[in-house]
């Protein structure tokens, strides 16, 4: 589950990054990706520390 939980993250990362240049940082969709990202970077901490 770990491994899929880190190609999530750098997949989102990378669509976050091009919506990013594309529309801005500051974006509505930027923010919205940034958000999940931030989302799913926790649950890979908490997995990280519940070993």
């Amino acid at each position: 589950m770990e491994w899929n939980l880190e190609e999530k993250i750098e997949l989102l990362r990378e669509e976050m990054m091009n919506v990013a240049s594309k529309n801005g940082l500051t974006d509505v969709e930027t923010i919205e990706f940034s958000r999940k990202l931030d989302n799913l970077m926790d649950q890979y901490e908490g997995l990280k520390k519940g070993r």
